[in-house]
């Protein structure tokens, strides 16, 4: 019950009082949760919001849980999963940031991914996360390109990857997109790399990455936990992946 903008102030103020979130306390409907946050002339790690501000995911009409084939629909150039206001300050930080490092967090996965069938010839995407917003991931990775040492790093699929930025979406590489799994939630293990030579690593399992950063370069290592219910489930590094600076 009530008007749609009551309940999106109320849902907002839930949100921000059982989650972790550095924001402050939210007055309004519209709350800004995308922001920088510097370290020292290391890195600068931009974090968006790819909720809140987004055009609904296109192609709803032949997809399942935003799960599906492309459509004319999906290419608009005017589709947003950012907001105008968003994208501006984001592609303006992007190119003029100063750090060694330029670290964009996206919620959900950059480089694109072919989630087709293994053994079918028509391409699917998920098109709720970047995948269904082609044009506005060109301008992003367009600014993207312009950082001194570019990187990725994004989560949501219950799985671990490590991937090429760029190819997935017809571009030379750009940058590697670091992409953590779910601590223990369960997880997709469903390999659809054959159709994506651009993906550089894919386990589907339950863990998390650490990242160890320096000046000259950037280390990322995978973790796994055997069993989630055991809180003394040993943990074993599966992984580790050093991309240097330019």
């Amino acid at each position: 019950g009530g008007d749609f903008e009551s309940r999106r102030v109320a849902a907002y103020q839930a949100w921000w009082e059982h989650q972790p979130a550095r924001s402050p306390a939210p007055t309004r409907s519209g709350h800004r949760l995308h922001r920088s946050v510097r370290v020292g002339d290391l890195a600068e790690f931009y974090l968006i919001d790819t909720r809140q501000f987004a055009d609904e995911p296109p192609c709803r009409d032949t997809s399942v849980f935003d799960l599906g084939e492309g459509c004319a629909e999906r290419d608009d150039p005017d589709r947003t999963l950012l907001g105008e206001e968003q994208v501006a300050w984001l592609t303006d930080g992007l190119t003029s940031s100063t750090a060694n490092w330029t670290a964009l967090v996206s919620p959900s996965m950059f480089a694109g991914l072919d989630a087709r069938e293994p053994g079918t010839d028509v391409a699917k995407y998920y098109l709720e996360a970047w995948d269904g917003y082609p044009a506005e991931r060109e301008r992003v990775a367009e600014a993207l390109s312009a950082a001194a040492n570019p990187i990725v790093l994004s989560g949501d699929y219950h799985a671990s990857f490590v991937l090429d930025v760029g190819p997935g979406f017809g571009h030379d590489v750009i940058c590697p997109e670091v992409m953590a799994t779910a601590i223990s939630s369960s997880p997709f293990a469903t390999d659809f790399t054959a159709a994506n030579p651009h993906v550089k690593y894919f386990v589907g399992d339950n863990g998390y990455t650490k990242c160890t950063v320096t000046a000259d370069g950037w280390r990322a290592d995978y973790r796994s936990v055997a069993d989630i219910w055991d809180p003394a489930s040993p943990l074993e590094d599966v992984a580790s992946f050093e991309f240097p600076a330019r």
